[in-house]
């Protein structure tokens, strides 16, 4: 089992004291071992409802235009776009189906996914350090948004952040507390 480590694993996350707040959603990379990488995919931002969320069930308004989506939330488009990139090269957007020479699967949604494991001109990009930041979004419906993330092992240097887009301020955390 502790091949899965970097298997996406979906988590959902309560920002309803947010809703109506415009928001963006922050990747931290300051690991330089242990899994000192992150991955994820697939953000969903807006349900109306939180009983949208059983399995099953996950339907979100998704179009690119609207201010309750990240743009390129699933990465899609197969590449950066609607997201900044700050520091080191953390990750890329791939179509790779898995990891490692295994390839174990990352088992995400779609053709791309964001990695943090490779990349074909650098190398290893685990010891790298950086951030990776969406587009701004309103926090609406539920209050609720989904993501899938892998890696990571430790919380206090990978993680994601809800950011304040007007203020900077950290509004919450969330690392992957299902890494083994």
């Amino acid at each position: 089992e502790f091949m899965r480590d970097c298997e996406l694993i979906r988590y959902k996350a309560d920002l309803s004291a947010y809703i109506g707040k415009l928001v963006y959603i922050n990747f931290v990379d300051n690991a330089t071992g242990d899994y000192g990488l992150i991955f994820c995919d697939e953000f969903k931002t807006y349900y109306a409802n939180e009983a949208d969320l059983l399995p099953g069930h996950n339907v979100a308004v998704n179009k690119v235009d609207s201010i309750y989506n990240v743009m390129n939330g699933g990465f899609e488009t197969g590449d950066l776009t609607g997201w900044t990139l700050e520091g080191q090269k953390i990750g890329k957007v791939t179509n790779a189906s898995g990891w490692w020479n295994e390839n174990l699967p990352y088992n995400k949604k779609g053709a791309y996914l964001f990695s943090g494991i490779v990349d074909e001109a650098e190398g290893v990009l685990e010891h790298h350090k950086g951030t990776l930041t969406s587009s701004a979004f309103i926090v609406g419906g539920s209050g609720y948004i989904t993501y899938l993330l892998g890696g990571g092992g430790n919380p206090l240097e990978c993680y994601i952040s809800i950011i304040d887009a007007e203020t900077g301020e950290e509004l919450a955390r969330y690392a992957n507390r299902l890494f083994n």
